[in-house]
């Protein structure tokens, strides 16, 4: 199952629409310009796929090997666009 497919289905167990309303976490509205509205929860939780990169350590024995990427299960929560708030830009004179 694809990250996509994780969170549609989360959205519509959580009674939200996923071609209507926009979600992202923390990080993700942090990165687009927005601040989550102070004492706000997310609407919804769910595990979603991240990559990860293996350290190759010196006691591998293939050489010319770069470290590979995996993929683990990590706990995501979610925020609605009702629950943030555009950051204003600080100017620097």
């Amino acid at each position: 199952m694809t990250n996509l497919e994780i969170i549609t289905t989360a959205m519509m167990l959580n009674g939200l629409d996923p071609l209507e309303d926009e979600v992202d976490t923390f990080a993700g509205w942090n990165r687009r310009g927005y601040s989550v509205k102070k004492g706000e929860h997310a609407k919804f939780s769910a595990k979603i796929w991240m990559p990860t990169k293996r350290k190759v350590t010196s006691t591998d024995l293939v050489e010319d090997v770069e470290p590979s990427v995996r993929m683990i299960l990590v706990s995501a929560f979610f925020f609605t666009r009702e629950q943030v708030d555009r950051r204003a830009c600080a100017k620097t004179n």
